[in-house]
């Protein structure tokens, strides 16, 4: 069946209802349809590794079933669309992400077509009390943190992580406004090791333009020693 002659509403609903039914065969129906919009071999192919490392790693399978019982139909239903938009690109490219601060993030609880970036400061009361709004609500949302050499242990800890997993957080991004070699690549070890053992998504995320204005930065895996790259439109 060619899924590109289906109208995507109609995909992104049937997919949703599978997510919703059974978690993971939902992932496996969702893999199946992004490999139907792939403009590039290399696309294809990330998504074949994608599907390879969920289908061994109960961490992801983990990360999956939380994204999916605590997320409203609707942001599911938008979160698969713009998978759809994203794969139209090359690279990859995910464009319904706005970067905010902890202040500005809870009225995204009424917005179901664009997910919350949060550059997170602390996990004080506050904040806390944000956070468990958002998911209360059933909202995607993702928190972005800068790594220092004095704070990398902290951020990356445990502690923090399984905070932040039981406030509803879907993923970590982690950057460095400052780049010191030794500790991007502690952290990108460190990270490693989080996706290994914990059900949240991580990622170490770069300015595609270093020093510049632009809102434009990349996530790049190296799996099987081939880079692969996705753009954030922030």
């Amino acid at each position: 069946m060619n899924l590109n002659l289906l109208p995507k509403n109609l995909i992104v609903t049937n997919v949703v209802n599978t997510l919703k039914e059974d978690p993971e065969q939902g992932v496996v129906k969702l893999l199946e349809m992004a490999q139907s919009y792939t403009k590039s071999s290399e696309q294809r192919q990330m998504l074949d590794e994608v599907s390879r490392y969920y289908q061994g790693h109960a961490p992801a399978k983990m990360q999956i079933k939380n994204l999916v019982y605590n997320s409203s139909r609707k942001t599911l239903s938008a979160l698969a669309s713009s998978i759809i938009d994203g794969l139209s690109k090359t690279p990859f490219t995910f464009h319904s992400m706005q970067w905010t601060s902890i202040a500005k993030a809870e009225s995204f609880k009424h917005q179901m077509s664009t997910f919350p970036l949060i550059d997170l400061k602390n996990l004080n009361e506050p904040s806390q009390e944000v956070l468990q709004k958002l998911k209360q609500t059933g909202t995607i949302c993702f928190v972005t943190i800068d790594v220092r050499d004095e704070n990398a242990h902290i951020v990356t800890g445990n502690d923090v992580i399984l905070m932040l997993i039981k406030l509803g957080v879907r993923g970590i991004f982690y950057r460095m406004d400052v780049s010191d070699l030794s500790v991007e690549n502690r952290l990108k070890d460190r990270i490693h090791h989080i996706r290994k053992t914990l059900p949240i998504l991580a990622f170490y995320m770069k300015k595609d333009l270093p020093g510049g204005k632009s809102n434009v930065y990349e996530v790049i895996e190296t799996i099987r020693n081939q880079n692969y790259k996705v753009r954030l439109e922030l």
